[in-house]
This record gives structure tokens, sequence and C-alpha cells, in this order.
């Protein structure tokens, strides 16, 4: 996330309601939603004026734009993670210090093994790479970006709920089945 909020800039290809090929892009000043060739700017708003509702499905959301081109876009990402990582960098292109309120690996580990950290192995039913990483108890990032959006002052007033849905990878995946 620190990463790409210096870079000013990070996009996502994604699903519209339609079917309809979409890019989200994020930018140093705005949000926008693009056609999938990326060559028509759709939506776009700064980022206060733009919401995030997590859904019911693991990869779908809706992105709120309140400006001039007022609308409600349901999405879908192509992965869980993808779906989450929006989500966060939307709040960290918002308010940049909402990284430090975030939990940190107790161990450095690649970007590779980061990622995969939700992944069940088939064969032994563990978490891998991470589970010998892993705490009994995992942070709960839903609560520290809870404590962060109510405490934190927006001139717009505008928040980004995360809705009654946990980021897919704070669910408990053995409570599953």
């Amino acid at each position: 996330l620190q990463e790409w909020l210096a870079q000013g800039s990070r996009q996502f290809p994604l699903v519209d309601a339609d079917n309809k090929d979409r890019v989200i892009l994020f930018t140093q000043k705005n949000l926008k939603v693009r056609d999938r060739g990326g060559k028509t700017t759709l939506y776009k708003d700064p980022y206060p004026l733009v919401s995030i509702e997590m859904l019911n499905d693991e990869t779908s959301f809706t992105l709120a734009f309140t400006s001039k081109k007022a609308a409600k876009l349901q999405l879908r990402a192509q992965q869980p993670l993808m779906r989450d990582l929006i989500y966060l960098l939307l709040q960290a292109f918002r308010d940049a210090s909402f990284i430090s309120t975030l939990p940190r690996a107790s161990k450095p580990m690649s970007h590779a093994a980061a990622l995969e950290m939700g992944n069940a192995d088939a064969k032994s039913g563990t978490f891998s790479p991470a589970s010998s990483m892993a705490s009994d108890r995992p942070p709960d990032l839903a609560e520290a970006v809870k404590a962060h959006t109510e405490g934190s002052s927006r001139r717009s007033g505008a928040g980004a709920p995360v809705g009654r849905r946990t980021l897919s990878f704070l669910r408990n995946s053995k409570a599953k089945g």
C-alpha cells in the first residue's frame, strides 16, 4: 500500500453489474472508473466524495460517487484479496496516516508470502505459508479500520463504511469447514 501511495497511481481490472469490463484507477487526486481500454473515464471523484460498501459476495462491492455525476456502481474484483486491497487503498489515498493504523506482521515476509496467507493447503488443511508465522489470534483489522474511520475528522464528513462484511483475509476459514 505504501509503495502504491508513493507512486500516486494504481489500477485494478474489474467487472460491473452488467458484466462489462472496467478499470478502477487510483490517482493522486481522484478515484476513477474507466472502460476496459482505459481511454474513457466514466466516473471520477476526489477521495472524500467516494464511499465503498462491501457486499455479501467476497469479490463484490459498491462504489458511490457523490459529485456532479453521482452514481452507485456495483463492481466485482477478480479475487477477494483484490477487493480488500481496493478498500484499503481507498482509505490510504483518503488519509495517508491510515496505513500506520494497520497491524503489521511480526516477521518480515515476501510480497508473495503475504498474498498467500489466506490460501489453505489442501493436503494438510493448514494455512500456508503464513500459518507458522501467525499468532493464535490474528490482529483484528476490522476494529483498527473502524477505530480509524470513527476517530478521524474528514472535511467532507463522508465515511467509507465497511458495512456488515469483514475483509476476506480476516475471516476464520477454519470455521467454514
